[in-house]
């Protein structure tokens, strides 16, 4: 991969980024609101199941927004939808709307993963696919991880840190917006079923469902956890972040290998050392650090399924 093509696609890496610390900075934000006015763990989980809803339904649909104005364009309307989501929520503390809010927010952000995701698939070889998914998803959790130190400016019952999610969400959109870089052309193509997509690649379907299952569950629910186990604000703002963090050191090795190592292999040893590491992180609940270090190793060995299951897709 030339240092031509990053340049190239540097408006793209710099507004999913943005994207990225925005979005990550409200689901743990969220999170902590719930958990803080002691609202009840199965209605905090209500809230953030919500998300996800949403997210399958922006992943059916969302792609004929982009069908109709094309990438720049849709990206633009949708980070525009996720940021007035999240400048509502304060407004009105209603348990269906927000709800309502995640459900839309969910749908916005698969429809920013399919621009950006198919943008790179589109520029992007057989040679390599995974160094661009790996440095993708290097860009992914390095903003992640930043989007969890936000939630240190300020206090989340705070009407300041849902504005400052709202600009960040909004100031993705300026990047994209005046590269001069040309985006795909969108093709008339057939529409492979789940069942399709799982006769042609069993093992890369099943990889990435549980690597989101697991990912998106830390995601909505680690705030929670942490509070449940006595970390404070600040506690929690790194423990959300080292665990994405170590998942971005992986991201970029693992990729390497999965161009010259047999994938199936690389996804054999990343499920047996994510189950290690989950299970030493059950006895060492009392002690902080080593909470913050097994987990997050235990994160980046997650994380890296999905752009392994990606690749065998």
């Amino acid at each position: 991969m030339t240092v031509r093509l990053v340049s190239s696609l540097f408006a793209l890496f710099l507004s999913v980024g943005l994207l990225v610390i925005g979005n990550s900075f409200l689901m743990t934000l969220l999170g902590m609101r719930l958990s803080l006015d002691e609202v009840d763990p199965r209605l905090i989980g209500g809230v953030m199941v919500s998300y996800s809803i949403g997210f399958v339904l922006g992943s059916i649909y969302a792609i004929h927004i982009v069908h109709r104005v094309g990438h720049i364009r849709a990206f633009a309307v949708l980070c525009a939808v996720l940021g007035i989501a999240a400048l509502c929520y304060p407004m009105n503390d209603a348990f269906l709307l927000w709800v309502l809010l995640r459900v839309a927010g969910g749908f916005a952000m698969a429809g920013l993963l399919i621009v950006a995701e198919s943008w790179f698939s589109a520029i992007a070889t057989n040679d390599n696919r995974s160094a661009i998914f790996s440095l993708y998803q290097i860009c992914f959790y390095l903003a992640t991880s930043v989007g969890q130190l936000l939630i240190m400016l300020g206090h989340p019952s705070n009407y300041f840190l849902f504005s400052l999610v709202t600009a960040v969400l909004i100031a993705a959109i300026i990047p994209l917006g005046l590269t001069r870089m040309q985006s795909p052309t969108l093709e008339s193509v057939e529409r492979l079923s789940l069942k399709k997509v799982f006769s042609i690649s069993p093992l890369g379907v099943l990889s990435t469902f549980m690597s989101g299952i697991i990912v998106s569950s830390f995601y909505g629910v680690g705030p929670l956890f942490s509070n449940l186990i006595g970390f404070s604000v600040e506690q929690t703002a790194w423990f959300m972040s080292l665990s994405v963090f170590t998942a971005m050191l992986f991201a970029w090795p693992i990729g390497w290998l999965c161009d010259r190592i047999d994938r199936v292999k690389i996804l054999f040893y990343l499920t047996g050392l994510a189950t290690v590491f989950s299970l030493l992180l059950c006895f060492v609940l009392q002690v902080s650090w080593l909470v913050m270090l097994l987990n997050g190793l235990f994160m980046a060995f997650v994380a890296a399924i999905y752009p392994v299951g990606v690749a065998l897709m």
